[in-house]
């Protein structure tokens, strides 16, 4: 079990499989919400006045990922006792930016609040304080956490942060769902609270002996600033690229009540096959293109090629399940309790625009791998700050006319604009000559994709109806035909999925036998 798990393959493996299950139970914990709170204006309220604390508690997430990995095996390759001390030093060096930042939020929360309440009464604007306030508890907690979770996947210890992440979504499925009654629209902030103590303490356990407090002030100045460049525009670019969801909930007073809600329900859809499926293999892949880099040239191009035809393969068809049918999804998920048939077509409508840009994000997150693995920091920095102006930008030329719809256009168009320039510069940086070679994939799977959309309602043509049957047998009919269609072209990327199948089969057998 140990030899499968530190292989890159069986992590690889592993990885996808902890994810699909930790998705799982965090869209759960959506769906409750869904029923709790439908396209309530109070689950608005929460959603702007948390949206600053869950922006950085993610950035963080991420942040320690691309930080702490690379210069804790740095600092284990050059001493024995380097990788506990850098963890001791980095551990604490986090929690204490965590309380700081908590401080001066907390000193700044009116101010903070107001911006973007203006519009609202005083007893509103109150009430998100305290919503934002309460949410700030979190963030020292989610510091520490974050990199005692990139120490264990740098460890291949992936089960830790797996079961950790669990702890944190049934603790707040659980509170949520006996205490919704009692403290209204708080209890999201309070379960929260209570699930990343848990989540926490339960992921430093393994590692307490290391976190001592008195060997980082014996050690905190042995550690020169090595890599602090990178360091601050892996802060630049993380915060950004989340930033979108900062700048939405500033016009929660120019569109209608739900709105904000209903963007959240679509991103929560939206963001499921993006993490399950394309951040799973961005993370592999990123170990690939370091050492192709490193190898040669050619090496790293058809690394690039690859990935990007596999992520395409799968992407496009969930694009067009999500765009054509994301409102039976929908409807089987969330339609129930405070959710209504009327918010079920209200959420659709805001998927379908952000669903067009799926399989230009997904392919963007390879490209930012692949400059990541090069050393282009600055490149995606200067990328992220032209997307930051460019959303509010089209903010403000969208919302007047499209209200919510209008921010998840602009979102859509900002991702367009960014696998655009990326490509342009990766394209450049493989000495890929063909310039359009790299997009050839996605067209390919995009005219699959049409093509079997179309025989698809052709041979329902003749049959009427809009029950739920009808609408399972036509995704099941255009599933089948995109598949054929791959498998009777025989391209690369089904190739790799009927070799994943049978290497996936042949192993299960010689386990049974």
């Amino acid at each position: 079990m140990k030899k499968i798990i530190t292989s890159i393959a069986g992590a690889s493996i592993l990885l996808s499989g902890l994810s699909i299950f930790s998705k799982g139970i965090g869209f759960i914990r959506e769906i409750l919400f869904a029923n709790n709170f439908g396209l309530s204006f109070e689950f608005d309220l929460f959603l702007t006045c948390a949206a600053l604390p869950i922006v950085i508690n993610t950035a963080v997430l991420y942040l320690g990922q691309h930080y702490f990995i690379p210069a804790y095996n740095k600092q284990i390759n050059e001493s024995d006792s380097g990788g506990s001390e850098f963890l001791n030093y980095t551990f604490w060096r986090f929690i204490t930016a965590g309380v700081l930042i908590s401080l001066l939020l907390l000193f700044c929360s009116k101010i903070i609040i107001g911006f973007y309440l203006s519009n609202l009464g005083n007893e509103l604007q109150s009430k998100g304080t305290k919503i934002f306030i309460l949410f700030l508890v979190t963030l020292p907690f989610n510091f520490g956490l974050s990199i005692v979770t990139a120490y264990m996947q740098a460890k291949f210890k992936f089960i830790y942060p797996a079961i950790s992440q669990l702890a944190i979504n049934v603790t707040i499925i659980i509170i949520v769902y006996f205490f919704t009654g009692i403290f209204k629209i708080f209890v999201l902030p309070v379960s929260f609270i209570v699930a990343y103590m848990i989540g926490f303490l339960m992921i430093i356990r393994p590692v307490m002996p290391e976190l001592g407090l008195k060997t980082y002030l014996k050690n905190k100045k042995k550690f020169k600033p090595d890599g602090e460049k990178n360091l601050l525009y892996l802060i630049i670019i993380e915060s950004l690229s989340l930033s979108y969801i900062l700048i939405d909930r500033y016009f929660i007073g120019k569109i209608p009540t739900g709105g904000l809600a209903a963007l959240n329900y679509a991103l929560v859809i939206y963001s499921l096959p993006v993490a399950v499926f394309s951040i799973t293999l961005t993370t592999t892949i990123f170990s690939k293109f370091a050492r192709s880099s490193v190898k040669s040239a050619k090496s790293l191009k058809t690394d690039f090629n690859n990935a990007l035809g596999i992520n395409s393969f799968v992407i496009v068809p969930i694009m067009f399940l999500l765009f054509f049918w994301g409102d039976t999804f929908l409807k089987v998920f969330y339609e129930r309790g405070a959710f209504s048939a009327a918010d079920t077509l209200q959420t659709h409508r805001a998927l379908q625009f952000y669903i067009i840009s799926l399989v230009f994000y997904s392919a963007y997150l390879i490209a930012v791998k692949l400059f990541y693995s090069i050393n282009r920091y600055a490149l995606i920095m200067y990328l992220s700050i032209a997307a930051f102006f460019l959303k509010i930008l089209f903010n403000y030329l969208l919302v007047d006319k499209l209200y919510q719809n209008g921010l998840a256009l602009s979102t859509s168009l900002i991702y367009l604009f960014l696998f655009i320039m990326a490509f342009y510069y990766a394209v450049r940086q493989v000495n890929i000559h063909n310039y359009l070679s790299s997009y050839m994939s996605i067209i390919y799977f995009l005219l699959n994709g049409i093509l079997s959309f179309g025989v698809m309602r052709l041979s329902f043509v003749i049959i009427k109806g809009q029950g739920l049957g009808i609408r399972i047998g036509e995704i099941v009919v255009f599933l089948l035909i995109y598949l054929f269609n791959s498998f009777y072209l025989d391209n690369y990327e089904s190739n790799i999925l009927k070799n994943s199948f049978n290497t996936l089969f042949k192993g299960l057998i010689e386990k049974i036998s």
